[in-house]
């Protein structure tokens, strides 16, 4: 079962990697119209969905864990749209490694600090440091490569990228800690495990709906009446992504009940970030970046995951 947990992990974050691609073939609508749509399918008509259907789920979940998945997911909601401006502004690969890198670096560094100070020393903690040094050293590589000679206009755009990809990361770190407080609260129903792991998910991203929305629908480039131009494929496309995204998140809870966490995240973080990587490469994202800078960027990249990761395996 061990393979299975393994191959769901790796699934999962092809899928997730893959998720915004349909987007390259929406004509006509501007990215306030499809990301503002893509909201209303993947942070609320799903979840709604789901949530509907695990009612029982739902009413065990306790008033503090609710508040918590609550705000948790509206701070997630504004690092979403920093997200999707880095997107715009320097490519997939990029965009997600930094926001998965940062995500991570913090998911593992706040715990230490916060509930268990005394292991600052421990073997885990260093892989942790070390994992923070390549990470910095990882934007340095990455802001080189991707600056353009004799361009400051077009440099300073991609800076801004970089800094938003890092806010994206901060923000949206708070998700595993806001998952990992209300599954508590389902560990002792009977009701099967993904469900309960779907509910907590559903009322997360359905917090993080309206944020995203308002500031995605009112940041539209053209007019409401543009909608009607290939309104049939546009449509389709962004359902398709939306199915993608929380198809991610259901293959990844689903791996996670044959293989521990510590185990299932380094692989469906390394897939997400060899995935969009990949991506950016076949949609020319990354014309006119430093080849070697970028590789060197992308190797530091996935060095400093695996020292991250080497802290979860081992614990505090």
């Amino acid at each position: 079962m061990e393979i299975l947990g393994a191959l769901l992990a790796l699934i999962g974050g092809i899928t997730n990697g893959s998720y915004p691609t349909p987007k390259n073939k929406i004509a006509s609508w501007s990215d306030g119209h499809s990301w503002s749509l893509f909201s209303l399918f993947a942070f609320f008509i799903i979840p709604l969905i789901i949530m509907a259907a695990n009612l029982d789920e739902l009413r065990l979940l306790s008033i503090k864990s609710i508040e918590v998945l609550v705000v948790s997911g509206l701070l997630f909601s504004f690092g979403m749209i920093c997200f999707t401006l880095s997107l715009k502004k320097i490519g997939l690969g990029p965009s997600f490694s930094l926001n998965i890198i940062l995500n991570t670096s913090l998911g593992t560094l706040l715990p230490l600090f916060l509930f268990h100070i005394e292991s600052t020393l421990s073997l885990s903690s260093l892989f942790i440091y070390t994992g923070i040094v390549l990470f910095v050293l990882s934007i340095i590589l990455l802001s080189r490569s991707l600056r353009t000679a004799g361009d400051a206009v077009a440099n300073k755009d991609k800076v801004l990228g970089v800094f938003l990809g890092i806010a994206s990361g901060i923000l949206t770190s708070i998700q595993s800690t806001a998952y990992n407080y209300a599954i508590k609260d389902l560990a002792e129903d009977d009701l099967p495990l993904l469900l309960s792991k779907l509910t907590v998910w559903s009322l997360f991203f359905m917090a993080a709906f309206l944020p995203f929305f308002i500031f995605h629908f009112s940041s539209r480039e053209n007019p409401i009446g543009v909608l009607k131009q290939h309104a049939s494929r546009n449509i389709f496309m962004i359902s398709v992504m939306s199915c993608l995204y929380y198809l991610s998140i259901m293959l990844f809870s689903w791996s996670t009940n044959y293989i521990s966490v510590p185990v299932a995240w380094p692989i469906f973080m390394t897939s997400i970030v060899l995935t969009t990587n990949y991506w950016s490469n076949k949609n020319k994202e990354l014309t006119g970046v430093k080849r070697k800078c970028y590789r060197m960027y992308l190797m530091t990249t996935l060095a400093a995951f695996l020292f991250f990761s080497l802290s979860m395996r081992l614990g505090y």
